[in-house]
């Protein structure tokens, strides 16, 4: 009897350890993010200042926040993370026509910032799966591009609330509205 119950015991013993085991491997696999294969809109490539992430990804790494907004004006942000230097950009739009530059500003940021969004990026954005999500008439696009070793990522999200995506574009945008008025995030 008593070795009947040492044995069922151990039996118990070995299910909750290769239970509790199993979802913690799982818990420390990091799925990465596929990289995308072409530009994710050409507007950014031809008519902003920072130019094409797509044709960049092979020399810096760089990440933009794109917000395209329902009731704004359109911004980019763009951080190239081995300089430090911000660019903050906006077009005024009308109707679905482009309007004409509104802001054009260059600042250098701090490396500790630089710093908090290469984490941001590789403990966050890099390791989610890329989310479709669904498109709605108020709210805004929120677009990031990287180019991070090599490859160029991108993702867009209609109004997020949480996520890689929301994380990573309220770090960019909380930062350049400290340089410029950039008007609500939504």
């Amino acid at each position: 009897m008593q070795n009947i119950t040492i044995t069922c015991a151990v039996l118990i013993l070995i299910a909750f350890v290769s239970f509790y085991s199993q979802e913690i491997i799982q818990r420390h696999q990091k799925i990465v993010r596929d990289p995308v294969s072409e530009e994710v809109s050409a507007f950014p490539a031809t008519s902003l200042r920072s130019g094409s992430l797509f044709e960049q990804k092979l020399k810096k790494e760089i990440v933009r926040f794109s917000l395209y907004r329902s009731f704004e004006d359109a911004i980019w942000i763009t951080l190239d993370l081995n300089e430090g230097k911000m660019l903050i950009e906006s077009r005024g739009f009308d109707m679905g026509a482009q309007q004409g530059k509104k802001l054009d500003l260059a600042v250098k940021v701090d490396s500790q910032y630089v710093k908090a969004v290469r984490t941001e990026i590789v403990e966050s954005y890099l390791e989610a799966k890329k989310e479709e999500g669904e498109v709605g008439l108020d709210g805004s696009t929120w677009v990031i591009e990287l180019t991070w070793n090599g490859k160029y990522y991108a993702s867009d999200v209609w109004s997020p609330e949480f996520g890689p995506e929301h994380q990573l574009g309220s770090l960019l945008f909380d930062r350049a509205q400290q340089y410029a008025s950039l008007g609500p995030l939504y």
